[in-house]
């Protein structure tokens, strides 16, 4: 059996900026860019550990169970912009 996430919206219609603080939308773009945890840590001056309880509190609060759901609600929600193929052969880092 396996298990489909839900629509990746939050469980009433506001917007991120509503649901989520600053520092989350700034983890949630992250982790839409396919930045790893070490690599968000880094860039944003906290601790690997801090970037894993932000995604976890971030995750609960959207109602989200995987990454593939959290990006889907980055682009939605406009926090990342949708990658093309051409994109991701050619990424570009800040």
């Amino acid at each position: 059996m396996t298990r489909t996430d839900p629509p990746a919206t939050p469980a009433d219609p506001q917007t991120a900026h509503e649901h989520l603080s600053p520092r989350q939308c700034e983890i949630v773009r992250c982790i839409a860019e396919d930045y790893s945890t070490d690599e968000i840590a880094e860039k944003l001056g906290i601790s690997h550990d801090t970037v894993a309880t932000h995604r976890k509190q971030i995750m609960e609060k959207l109602k989200l169970h995987t990454i593939v759901a959290l990006t889907r609600y980055a682009i939605q929600e406009g926090l990342t912009p949708l990658k093309t193929l051409d994109d991701l052969d050619n990424p570009s880092r800040e």
